[in-house]
């Protein structure tokens, strides 16, 4: 009996690890020692190279090929880390940007809750063409926004892999605005505003209530104002928290004195309707 019974008890432990941890998906050893699969058969898994790690306490299955879409997926499916892809990542995914292929690393902008996992940088070495870069949420949103995913999205992409996981471009939007004038230039963020023609003005406003950046809601009062899209115009400034007093975003720019955030001369030389 027991000879007939050990090949069961294999074929189930390869069900069990398939099921837990599908192809080209990454888990944490913590995750999948919480979900059923023992220490042991994990550490066997390993030796029999079932299992690959790809960082301290990180694996996916043998021979699966990684991208970045079901690595951001695995963070919240199989490492119990709140995360999505978002700022100008999604922006490129919708469309609104394009990122530059000529040899360079494309940047994920991640953005959780958590702290960035001392692993992560050693993860992406197996995600070929990409880096991530880690944002923690504390100053940006309430911690609802990513926890509950309000303004996220899950897109499918292809039929053989997990959705991606990405903020809608309303909240995108406030994210890269955010990250202005250290990561993104003013003027990128105006060209992309421009391209904005079609958000939901109920999910502007719902992720500008949820915004805690004073200076990313300003600029995009700001820049809303500029372009002047259909959707502004049903939405009021007056009913978001702009908080008080001068916030120099642009050294040696001009002061908007309706948002009182300095901005570059070329820019608030086209301020429409000549508001100062």
């Amino acid at each position: 009996m027991s000879d007939v019974s050990r090949p069961r008890t294999a074929a189930a432990g390869a069900d069990t690890l398939s099921t837990l941890l599908p192809m080209g998906m990454v888990a944490s050893r913590a995750w999948l020692l919480a979900h059923g699969l023992s220490k042991d058969r994990l550490d066997n898994h390993v030796k029999s190279g079932r299992l690959r790690k790809l960082a301290r306490g990180v694996f996916c299955q043998q021979h699966a090929a990684l991208n970045w879409e079901n690595v951001v997926a695995s963070f919240s499916l199989s490492m119990d880390i709140p995360a999505y892809a978002g700022g100008l990542t999604a922006l490129e995914e919708y469309g609104y940007s394009q990122y530059l292929t000529l040899g360079a690393q494309r940047v994920i902008e991640v953005y959780s809750t958590l702290p960035e996992p001392s692993w992560l940088q050693a993860l992406a070495e197996h995600v070929e063409g990409v880096r991530f870069r880690w944002h923690k949420t504390q100053r940006l949103w309430q911690p609802e926004v990513v926890e509950q995913q309000i303004g996220v999205i899950h897109r499918p992409w292809s039929p053989s892999a997990n959705a991606q996981v990405l903020a809608r471009a309303e909240t995108a939007y406030i994210e890269l605005l955010h990250e202005v004038p250290g990561q993104i230039s003013f003027e990128h963020a105006d060209e992309i505003m421009q391209g904005l023609t079609s958000l939901s003005p109920r999910k502007v406003s719902q992720m500008l209530a949820h915004c805690k950046s004073i200076k990313a809601k300003r600029l995009f009062c700001w820049l809303a104002d500029r372009h002047s899209h259909s959707w502004w115009k049903t939405l009021s400034d007056q009913e978001v928290d702009l908080g008080k007093g001068k916030r120099v975003i642009e050294q040696g720019g001009r002061l908007d004195k309706r948002y009182l955030i300095t901005v570059p001369a070329s820019l608030y030389q086209d301020y429409p309707d000549g508001k100062t």
